[in-house]
């Protein structure tokens, strides 16, 4: 690789630059995928601790 390189060094860069950005909206949506999955088992501890406080307060 040229460090020099003339007019076509650009579009390489801005090529390789494309790709990157790429990779990183994929990481980013795998990231949102798993936020989603936590949020979702958060929900249900919340509810297993509500329901267990509620066996343990004595309501039914």
């Amino acid at each position: 690789m040229s460090l020099g390189g003339g007019g076509g060094g650009g579009q390489q860069q801005l090529q390789q630059l494309s790709q990157e950005l790429q990779a990183i909206d994929e990481e980013i949506e795998e990231l949102e995928g798993e936020i989603e999955d936590l949020e979702q088992e958060q929900d249900e501890i919340d509810e297993a601790i509500e329901a267990i406080e509620t066996l343990e307060s004595g309501s039914t």
